[in-house]
Parts: C-alpha cells; structure tokens; sequence
C-alpha cells in the first residue's frame, strides 16, 4: 500500500533534484511560458504552464500507464501542481 506522506517525500527530492539539473524552476517556466504564449496567441503565464503539464500527466494516468511509469506520472503531476501554487 503507497502511504501519501511517502509519495509526497519522495515528490520533494524529485523537486529539489529536478532544480539541481534544470535551475530555477520560476526562470524556466517564464521562458516556456513566454514561448507557449507566442505560439499561441494565448495569455501565458508561468503557473499555467505548470497546470497545463499536470493536466499532460492526468491524461497519461487516464490512458492505463502501470507499474514504476504510473508512479513517475502520479508524482511529476503533483510537482506540477506544487510549482503552479509556488508560481501564482
């Protein structure tokens, strides 16, 4: 059984590896946000790209991913959530 005090650690060292490997996630997002917007046409900011890729991961979950992939997915999309809050 998956407790969610553990999923949420380990979402935690993902997070602050992930920020180690990428940088600042606010530097990131507000340049994928800038290019998002200019490729749409859209009104882009940097929380709606993080809610937009926890949304990607929503709908791999909703297609039947299993096994260690289920649960990469399960925690990036809590990540992405984590940043949009952060980011908003």
């Amino acid at each position: 059984m998956v407790e969610a005090s553990d999923v949420l650690e380990d979402c935690k060292e993902i997070l602050i590896d992930r920020g180690k490997q990428y940088g600042e996630a606010r530097k990131l997002y507000a340049v994928t946000a800038a290019l998002w917007a200019a490729y749409t046409g859209a009104d882009i900011q940097s929380d709606d790209v993080c809610t937009m890729m926890s949304l990607m991961k929503v709908g791999r979950l909703s297609q039947g991913v299993d096994g260690p992939a289920m649960d990469d997915t399960f925690k990036d999309a809590i990540n992405y959530l984590a940043l949009a809050r952060e980011l908003n």
